[in-house]
């Protein structure tokens, strides 16, 4: 084989060796291109099933945060409303015991106040009894004093105004004393006159003259004085009478006044007691509805707030799952951008890496070639020289290495 067939042929093999590797190098490219798609393609959905677990969990989540708001809600509006009935049946209980002491109290005090005044009643009547015979004799013995006097009483009575008169004829004649001996004395004239058969003569009519004058002449002071010790009797003892009617009615007088007092007594402590005994129940019913509204009040303020935390738990677990369906939302797309990026990338370097093998493949083809080509005058020179040394050797042979 001649020397421009060996470089035609090493060229040939620089050329297809080049072009084999350009070719493996641009689908090695592809291949890098295809995987980074394929890994970006499967990291997208990854994200999406990512995404749509975190956004299934977000709604799983803030349902059982709901639920569980409901259930607790129920449970704690239902003790609430238990312990709203209870502190009602307990105030309703504690109003009517209270009510009950407080009116056994009262009945206990009109019980006590009633036997005091009924005690009062009886010795007030007692003693009335005991001194209105008193009082009504006295009231009887001023009437007949007055009536005697001509000052008052009955004023048609046969002794109306008989001690208001002077002692005189009327009285003098009216006295028993005289009127007793004056009739013995004319009886004994009588039977004297009659013994003489002189019932009527000058003698018997001048006698009973004379004995008529001597008994007025001798009785008249008489008459006055027993006239006087029995108008003194008389009006004594209707005195004493009416003294004693006047101390009875001075006694009565006391007597009302006293129970008059003890009565306003009565009253005014049974009064007081009434008094006391409301104040006191409106005080202990005031302190009892206090308590039953304070525990009604705090129930209510208490289920309230309940309320309240449950609704802010839903909103708290409401705003966390939109907060972590938001995060995962962004790490998803995060992670498929830099995926995508990533891929992007990997295919340029692939493409640039395969353009690179490519063309240095047949660079360096075309280097072999080009060295082959360059090489070609010399080793054909070489040739040549070696060819003529081959049929011409020389006479004397030099070595460089000396003879």
């Amino acid at each position: 084989m001649g020397l421009a067939a060996a470089a035609a042929i090493s060229g040939v093999a620089a050329i297809g060796s080049g072009v084999i590797a350009s070719g493996a190098s641009k689908k090695a490219s592809r291949a890098q291109v295809e995987a980074s798609n394929t890994a970006t393609a499967a990291q997208e959905r990854a994200a999406a099933l990512a995404l749509e677990a975190q956004r299934v969990g977000s709604a799983k989540a803030i349902a059982a945060a709901k639920k569980a708001a409901r259930i607790a809600q129920t449970a704690q509006d239902a003790a609430t409303k238990a312990a709203q009935d209870f502190s009602r049946a307990q105030y309703e209980e504690t109003r009517g015991e209270l009510g009950g002491a407080f009116d056994t109290a009262q009945g206990a005090y009109d019980q006590a106040f009633t036997g005091a005044q009924s005690a009062y009643d009886r010795a007030f009547n007692a003693q009335q009894g005991f001194q209105r015979p008193y009082a009504e004799g006295g009231l009887s013995a001023q009437s007949q004093i007055m009536q005697l006097l001509g000052i008052g009483g009955d004023t048609g009575a046969a002794d109306f105004g008989q001690y208001a008169k002077p002692f005189g004829v009327d009285q003098f004649q009216q006295d028993p004393g005289f009127a007793f001996r004056q009739a013995e004395g004319m009886k004994a004239l009588e039977r004297s006159a009659a013994a003489r058969g002189g019932l009527l003569s000058g003698g018997t009519l001048k006698g009973i003259q004379r004995f008529g004058q001597d008994l007025a002449s001798q009785e008249y002071s008489n008459a006055f004085n027993r006239y006087q010790v029995e108008r003194g009797a008389r009006l004594n003892a209707l005195g004493g009478l009416a003294s004693a009617g006047q101390a009875a009615s001075n006694n009565l007088t006391n007597i009302a006044g006293q129970y008059g007092a003890q009565t306003a007594g009565t009253a005014l402590g049974r009064g007081q007691a009434t008094a006391a005994n409301a104040l006191a129940r409106g005080q202990a019913m005031s302190g009892t509805a206090a308590d039953f509204y304070g525990t009604q009040s705090n129930l209510a303020l208490g289920q309230g707030q309940n309320t309240a935390q449950n609704a802010y738990n839903i909103a708290q677990a409401t705003q966390q799952g939109a907060m972590n369906l938001a995060n995962a939302g962004t790490a998803s797309a995060y992670n498929v951008g830099n995926a995508q990026a990533r891929g992007a990338l990997d295919a340029g370097q692939a493409r640039a890496s395969g353009y690179v093998g490519s063309a240095n493949a047949l660079g360096g083809a075309l280097g072999s070639i080009g060295q082959a080509a360059a090489s070609f005058p010399l080793l054909q020179a070489q040739a040549n020289y070696y060819n003529a040394m081959a049929k011409n050797p020389p006479k004397t042979i030099y070595s460089d290495f000396g003879p």
